[in-house]
């Protein structure tokens, strides 16, 4: 429900309302009775949409007596993304929150993420999803530092709302022990040490005795624990 409000001169006790939703080639009541001329009028908006929505207000008995409202906006609801925000990184793998605020009649919608500043949409859900403020996203392998999400009402493509510019950073790991100071000793057990970005639950260990040209295996899948204690070969 919206308030219509107006001012008026002279000596007239009512008025009647009309909308129109295509920019004021037609007009519909918006109620079958006179309204008393008190310069306001509680409005419950039916349910159309339209961005060429006109309110007329004027006498009964003189159509010279009319003045017409701007050109405004009638949607079956509205959308407001909260997160991602400008300038926030993520790492490939990560599982985020994508929430959004949103008021009327939206009961499923449709994410949608972009990767180039909103030139192009891909879909994240298959299916339209329930209205709940917010969705669990596993950022995809896919390095931009123009990624943008969408999120969009399932019956209304024209109710949406984009995020932020946001960056995904590639996934890394970064080796600790040894280092160019370490001395070995065949038989000695030592501690391989690293630390990583990303969500990166199992990592595979090797070894190359000739600057990296072929490697041999020391664990095919080790829990991520950014170390290992290993047995130099002899």
């Amino acid at each position: 429900t919206y308030s219509i409000t107006w001012r008026s001169n002279g000596g007239f006790s009512y008025v009647r309302i009309e909308y129109s939703q295509d920019g004021g080639r037609t007009f519909t009541p918006v109620t079958s009775q006179n309204i008393p001329n008190n310069g306001s009028y509680d409005w419950q908006v039916p349910a159309f949409s339209s961005d060429s929505t006109i309110i007329v207000v004027k006498t009964p008995d003189n159509p010279n007596v009319v003045d017409t409202s701007e050109i405004f906006c009638v949607t079956s609801g509205i959308i407001r993304m909260l997160s991602p925000s400008m300038g926030d990184t993520f790492i490939i793998g990560d599982t985020i929150n994508i929430t959004w605020l949103y008021q009327g009649n939206i009961s499923s919608v449709n994410l949608k993420f972009s990767s180039d500043g909103g030139n192009s949409w891909n879909n994240i859900n298959t299916q339209p999803v329930s209205n709940s403020g917010y969705y669990q996203w596993v950022i995809p392998n896919v390095i931009s530092n123009r990624c943008m999400l969408k999120v969009e009402s399932s019956s209304d493509s024209k109710v949406y709302a984009v995020s932020d510019t946001f960056s995904i950073i590639p996934q890394s790991i970064v080796v600790l022990k040894p280092d160019s100071f370490s001395r070995w000793i065949p038989g000695g057990k030592y501690y391989i040490a690293w630390t990583n970005t990303g969500s990166i639950p199992n990592v595979r260990l090797e070894y190359s005795i000739d600057s990296g040209l072929t490697y041999n295996p020391i664990q095919a899948s080790y829990t991520n624990q950014k170390y290992y204690e290993w047995t130099v070969p002899a």
